[in-house]
Order: structure tokens, then sequence, then C-alpha cells
């Protein structure tokens, strides 16, 4: 059987797994939600450390744009991918490929990378409650050691750390066969009513239908949260709203692949997408600043009637333009994706081949030099810039001298090259 490859669309995932170092590495230069507040940023579950003294706005915006869309867009094309895989090799192929891919490396660096996890963040209490600069980097470093950062060994409380959308997409699978399961002992005509719906949105001449019902489901999926924005959950016990939030996109993902021609369509139509995606994430970044001027204001004690429908008028405004832009996001990037790399190229394979590896690794390494960083006195966005380089080329390094043609290798890519 003839299978398409999608290369656009491959690159496109492994891009927004390596987005993950932008990210993690902007959290700790921008000042929401905490500001200066070293107690409200220690006891952060998810991110216990800022790098106070080089807070950027400029830093925080390019934060917000990148978290309004890339765990979508990546739930969505990993849903296309299982169904391809579905297509290719059956339900029990599939079943046993995400088990070696997903599940099998989510458990094995969930204890490799908790100790690092914690070394570094334990670094970073050090620097932040040293303000008076009492001991040297060295000393911190040094006394950092200790075995308490191992698995179990600490009063620490245990998470998915950032492996949290893995363990997202192992629940997506064993949801999505269950659903196909049920959907195959449906009756004969229910199942042709479901397929006429499907086809309905996807077919060519009715995919203008596809935008109020997806926007829809994203508006109100995400009102079912606190809010404006889809959120990840580091708990080992599923988070209902994250789940829902996340599994409209993979559901849609994986319908999509049966109507394919639905990306010729967004090829078609991808700089008018890319377009309206810029106006709308400038939109929502006002409107999300706007909400948050108005909760501030709202903490410090100004509760007036006036600031209180501010506060409402600005969530509801910021949640429903999160949702237009994820999707037009989406389209561009689909678009785009596959309309300009339509063919397999050597410097995007290889990237493609080291992106798990590196989304798997980068976090702890991206606290840790902000933290190194943290007493030098420069601009956030030059540290901001030098730490993403220095994660990227560790991590490019480690995948190329230690991964790449090793049992991880295999572990993670299915192959050793």
């Amino acid at each position: 059987m003839n299978i398409v490859r999608y290369h656009g669309l491959d690159f496109l995932r492994a891009f927004m797994m390596i987005l993950g170092i932008v990210l993690h590495v902007g959290v700790m230069y921008m000042p929401e939600p905490y500001g200066n507040d070293i107690a409200s940023i220690l006891d952060d579950p998810k991110d216990p450390y800022r790098d106070i003294g080089a807070y950027s706005i400029t830093i925080q915006r390019i934060v917000f744009v990148i978290h309004y869309f890339r765990m979508p867009a990546f739930m969505l094309l990993a849903g296309f991918f299982a169904a391809l895989l579905l297509n290719k090799r059956g339900v029990k192929e599939l079943i046993k490929n995400r088990l070696i891919r997903i599940a099998v490396p989510t458990i094995l660096f969930w204890f490799i990378l908790w100790p690092m996890d914690s070394f570094g963040w334990a670094l970073g209490e050090r620097m932040i409650l040293d303000q008076a600069n009492q001991y040297t980097l060295n000393d911190h470093i040094s006394n950092n050691f200790s075995w308490h950062h191992l698995p179990f060994a600490s009063d620490r409380a245990y998470h998915t750390m950032h492996l949290w959308f893995i363990y997202y997409l192992i629940l997506f699978y064993i949801t999505i066969i269950a659903f196909r399961v049920l959907v195959n002992c449906l009756s004969h005509d229910l199942r042709g009513c479901l397929k006429k719906v499907t086809e309905t949105l996807f077919k060519s001449k009715y995919k203008y239908i596809l935008y109020p019902v997806l926007v829809s489901a994203s508006f109100l999926t995400l009102k079912l949260g606190s809010t404006f924005h889809f959120m990840g959950s580091f708990r080992f016990v599923p988070d209902i709203v994250v789940f829902v939030n996340y599994f409209v996109f993979f559901l849609t993902g994986w319908v999509a692949y049966s109507y394919a021609d639905v990306i010729c369509y967004f090829k078609e139509k991808a700089w008018l997408y890319s377009w309206i995606s810029f106006f709308l994430v400038v939109a929502l970044l006002w409107a999300s600043e706007k909400y948050i001027e108005s909760g501030n204001l709202l903490s410090a004690g100004n509760s007036s009637e006036g600031n209180s429908t501010g506060d409402s008028f600005y969530f509801n405004l910021a949640t429903l333009l999160q949702a237009l832009s994820a999707w037009f996001i989406i389209f561009a990037f689909v678009g785009l994706a596959e309309k300009y790399i339509s063919k397999p190229n050597p410097i995007l394979t290889y990237i493609v081949g080291a992106s798990y590896w590196i989304y798997l690794i980068h976090r702890p390494f991206c606290f840790t030099f902000t933290a190194c960083l943290q007493r030098w006195d420069s601009p956030g966005l030059i540290k901001f810039f030098l730490v993403n380089s220095f994660v990227l080329l560790i991590c490019l390094s480690t995948y190329h001298y230690l991964v790449r043609r090793t049992w991880i290798g295999w572990l993670l890519n299915g192959r050793k090259y």
C-alpha cells in the first residue's frame, strides 16, 4: 500500500517540541504572575524559580504567543499521525508502537529527569534566596549535591514534570482506541450517520463549517476551566479540563487523516490564515494584558464594580480570541509546512530525529543555566538568547554522540542511524 509521506507535518511536530526550550527558558524571565514575590515563586509546583533582576515584558510576550498555539498544534498532529499509523499497520501495531515510543520513555525518563529537575530547582532556590550574595555560585553548586534529589528520597511532591503532555497522549491513545471499538459496535445506520457528519465537516465544499464548530468546541471547553488559555497539568491524577481541552485537538487530527485532502485547502489559504493569525495574536496579547491589568487592580484592593466588570469582559474576550487564534495558527502552520516542505531534506530529517530527545532532556538545563547566569548584570533578552543557545547546543550534542546511534535512539525513533 502506498502511504503518503507528510514531510511538512513531520517537521512541524518536531518544531513544536523544540519550541519547548524557548518556552521553558522564557518563563524564568517573565514577571507574571508573581512579580518580585519570592515566596510565591518558590511555592510554584511547576516553575519555582525566576531571575527577578532580568524580567522582560518582551520575553513574556514571546512565551505567551508560543503558549497560545504550541500544545494544541502538537496534540492535533499527534492525533493525525496516530491515525496514519493505524491505517498503515493496524490496531495491534499502533498499541505496540505507542507503548515502545511513548509509554516506556515516559517511565524511563521520569526516573532520569527527576534528580536533574530537583537539582536545578534547588539551585535556583539557593540563588534566589541569597540576595546578599553571601556565597559564590560554585558554593551553591557544590552544596546542592544531595541524595535527596533522587526519586522517593525527599518530601518534594511528585509530579509528571514536563512529561505531562506525553502522559496525556497515553490517555488519548487509550480513549481513542476504546472509542473506535465502541463505534464499531454501533449499528450500520448509526455509523453511516456519524460518517456523514464528519464528511460534511471535512469535504471540500463544506469546509467553512469547520471554523465555527472547532472554535466553539475550544471556547466551550476553555470555559470549563479557570483560565482563558490552554493549561497543562503536572498532576498524576488527570485533570478533566486539561484532558477535554486537548482531546478536541487530538480527535480533530485523528478524524482529519481520513479527509487528508483538507490539507490541500490549507495549503492554498496558508498566507491568508497567516495574516488572520497575526491580527488575532496581536488582539489576544492586548486582551490578555488588559485582563492581567484588571486582575492586578482587583488583587490590590481596587474592587470597584467597574474593575470587576472589566475583568469579566477581558476574560471572555481573551478566551474567545484564544480559541480563534489556536485554530487559525494551526491552519496556517499546516498549510505553510506542507506547502514549502514537500520533499525529504537531510537537515530537516536530522532535526525531526533529534526533536524527541531534545524535548525529553532540555528542561533541567533551562533553569540550571538560568540560575547560573542570575548574578550576571545583563539585560534579560541577552540572557534569554544565551541560555536558549546553550541548551540547544547541549541537547543536539548529546543526541548526536550519545543517542542517535544507540538503543536510546532506537527506543525514541524506531531506528539507529
